[in-house]
């Protein structure tokens, strides 16, 4: 019995403890229709634990013990019982794998095998996708996984936090103290109202945050994502601008089951290739976009496309829009435009008339904001959402070919093509 009371020796589960003992309001989900302490949270995270430990295979719980990796899948909205889902498996020694309720169930038995799940703990809503993605990826061959529903596994009853203590085997490594720091990512400030700051930053999964504007951001310049954070390491590939480059103790250690890319991303100093671009002056640091989509080649100048959506979402008009390069056999690529427009989705307003939106007209607005080199030359008005994915973000990748075919963009009826004046050279 003594087992099933030791937490891991953390800082998250030391603070949990901590709270626990003062009788405090851990979590409130109204979904669920639930409000538990933090006492009543970590006796369900306890519980939860012993039945995974209980239904897991002697090697996988010999693996634990040494250390070695092992992964659970998570399959639950965010609430409580994601958080003790979450919880109960960091607390067994194991990584989760969260995975959105949202995902087919190919999707779904993908990022299963790849990462070779032992088990997937499930919220009651998601059951029975639980089941369908267990049952297809035995039928699949691939390998066997157990499901575990969360509800009818929490506990009637409650332990007192005095039963449970911290085991005494476990350290923080040094090289790790400043990620449980947090004070430097605070941004509540000190007036009475609370008012609660947005922080411009950028970090990706692999190494998290790298740049990030102060708390007080009057002096930084417009549109830069701020100064590098202390303890990362930043190159550019070309001096002040070029791909970003990351070197930090806080980045991942591999990606799972594939030596071949995790030896293909870093350079040869141990950087991480991001695919990102950047441009630094001084201090700070602006994004430019992906390599592979945002940054176009025109006319032997290096264009982002992420400062000509902005300048096209700043006018009011258009509702979205989506910036990328069309092959052309004279500049290499044109700059083309794909936006929707408020209101009745096929007009925008002027003065008292509503006018038909054309590309001279788009670069007439856009001519004291852009450099010429930077105005789309290819206009397409689209009706309707632009296609995004599960984060939220435009398919460029999808989209972009779509709705800009090529061969045949050119002579697309929906596309419009700026024409060059007979009495200029050729320019853009």
């Amino acid at each position: 019995m003594r087992a099933t009371i030791v937490l891991p020796n953390t800082p998250l589960f030391s603070r949990l403890l901590r709270h626990a003992s003062r009788g405090r309001s851990a979590v409130r989900d109204d979904d669920f229709g639930v409000e538990k302490s933090y006492t009543e949270l970590l006796s369900d995270v306890l519980a939860i634990r012993k039945v995974l430990q209980d239904v897991l295979s002697q090697e996988v719980l010999v693996r634990l013990r040494n250390e070695k990796e092992v992964y659970t899948g998570v399959l639950a909205p965010g609430g409580y019982e994601y958080t003790v889902a979450m919880l109960a498996v960091i607390a067994i020694g194991a990584a989760t794998v969260p995975m959105t309720v949202t995902l087919p169930v190919e999707e779904a038995a993908y990022f299963v095998t790849k990462s070779k799940q032992v088990a997937i703990l499930t919220a009651a809503s998601s059951t029975n996708l639980g089941q369908e993605i267990s049952s297809y990826v035995k039928s699949q061959h691939l390998q066997t996984v157990e499901t575990l529903s969360i509800l009818p596994n929490l506990p009637r009853g409650t332990m007192k936090h005095s039963s449970m203590v911290i085991s005494s085997n476990q350290y923080l490594r040094p090289e790790l103290a400043s990620l449980f720091s947090l004070s430097s990512f605070l941004a509540l400030s000190s007036n009475s109202t609370a008012a609660v700051s947005i922080l411009l930053g950028y970090g990706a999964t692999e190494f998290a945050a790298v740049f990030m504007v102060e708390l007080d951001p009057k002096g930084t310049p417009d549109g830069s994502v701020g100064k590098h954070l202390p303890g990362i390491n930043v190159k550019l590939s070309e001096g002040d601008e070029g791909e970003v480059l990351v070197r930090s103790s806080q980045m991942f250690s591999k990606y799972l089951y594939d030596d071949a890319a995790t030896v293909a991303v870093y350079d040869e100093e141990g950087f991480f290739r991001t695919g990102d671009i950047a441009r630094r002056n001084g201090d700070y640091y602006w994004i430019m976009g992906r390599a592979s989509l945002d940054i176009i080649k025109s006319g032997g100048y290096k264009i982002s496309a992420l400062d000509i959506e902005r300048e096209l979402l700043s006018l009011p008009y258009i509702s979205e829009a989506m910036v990328v390069g069309v092959a052309d056999l004279e500049f290499g690529q044109r700059v083309a435009a794909l936006v929707t427009l408020r209101d009745d989705q096929s007009t925008f307003p002027l003065g008292s008339e509503r006018r038909k939106l054309t590309i001279d007209g788009l670069r007439k607005e856009l001519r004291s904001k852009l450099a010429g080199y930077k105005m789309p030359t290819v206009l397409r008005i689209f009706v309707g959402e632009l296609t995004k994915g599960q984060s939220g973000k435009v398919q460029k990748k999808l989209l972009g070919p779509d709705m800009f075919p090529s061969p045949g963009w050119e002579t697309h009826p929906n596309v419009q093509v700026w024409k060059k004046p007979s009495d200029q050279r050729s320019r853009l």
